[in-house]
């Protein structure tokens, strides 16, 4: 624990008050620090304090809260993650530094926002039991053109219910007018039913009649809003990609607001990452 804290100490004292007199080269964009770090994680090559502050030398930071978990660590100790956050622009660089039973790791969640919405990189350590690397791919759009532009592009389809997804969510933003029977139908299975207030403290007094259809390896839920018999939110998780979609009709609730849509998944690699981050700049 002891050389966990004096680690976290040691970027701290590097980052605010630059301990190192070497000569740096920071990089030409924090996407490219992302790949950069990243790689070296999947090779598993060592990363140091000073290595980060090399690489990031120049661009604004902010030290964000810790994050603690007291006794979480196989000895007993506590797991500590504490994250600095680097901007430019319209992209964030997040590295957080934590101890993992009392091992230094070093984690970069990669953020770019733009007039399209907002796209996140990561990956995934293994766990224990699991010697693959995961490269989380994250996508925010608020227009369906995009994201199925996106799905295609992914073309994760193997998921038996993807073309009820796109058929619903293709109603849910021109008519909206779907029946949960009709839905139903589509899948071929039954559902569970739920009805929940949308929100307790909301004076609009609207209800959420949620509906779920299960496979073994697949998860369809509809959410209506009961007073207006609308289709609110559609999710499907399709297990065998680790894929998530959902569409949500937020303006249901209020005219003002936009239609949010969401992908996240896991790709093959940072080439894919790269090209879909480079197909979405297109």
């Amino acid at each position: 624990m002891k050389r966990t804290i004096l680690g976290l100490l040691s970027l701290g004292c590097i980052l605010l008050m630059g301990c190192t007199q070497q000569k740096v080269d920071k990089v030409e964009s924090l996407r490219d620090a992302y790949f950069q770090i990243a790689e070296k994680i999947v090779n598993k090559e060592e990363i140091s304090s000073k290595y980060i502050k090399k690489l990031l030398n120049g661009y604004n930071y902010k030290k964000d809260e810790e994050f603690k978990i007291e006794g979480q660590n196989i000895d007993g100790s506590d797991y500590i993650q504490q994250p600095y956050i680097f901007t430019n622009g319209n992209e964030s660089l997040n590295i957080t530094y934590s101890n993992f039973n009392n091992e230094e790791q070093i984690s970069p969640l990669y953020s770019l926002k733009d007039e399209k919405g907002e796209t996140n990189l990561s990956i995934l350590l293994p766990e224990i039991d699991d010697t693959k690397m995961r490269y989380m791919y994250i996508a925010n759009r608020d227009n369906l053109k995009d994201h199925k532009k996106l799905l295609e592009k992914l073309d994760n389809n193997e998921g038996k219910w993807r073309d009820v997804y796109i058929k619903v969510i293709d109603n849910v933003c021109s008519t909206n007018d779907m029946d949960i029977e009709d839905i139903k139908n589509l899948l071929g299975v039954e559902y569970s039913v739920s009805e929940y207030p949308y929100d307790e403290k909301s004076s609009l007094g609207l209800n959420v009649v949620q509906y779920i259809f299960e496979a073994d390896d697949e998860m369809f839920m509809v959410q209506y809003i009961k007073e207006k018999d609308k289709i609110f939110n559609v999710f499907y998780n399709d297990k065998n990609t680790n894929t998530i979609n959902t569409v949500v009709d937020n303006k249901l609730i209020d005219e003002k607001k936009n239609l949010h849509t969401g992908i996240l998944t896991y790709v093959e690699d940072f080439d894919k990452q790269r090209e879909l981050l480079d197909y979405e700049n297109n």
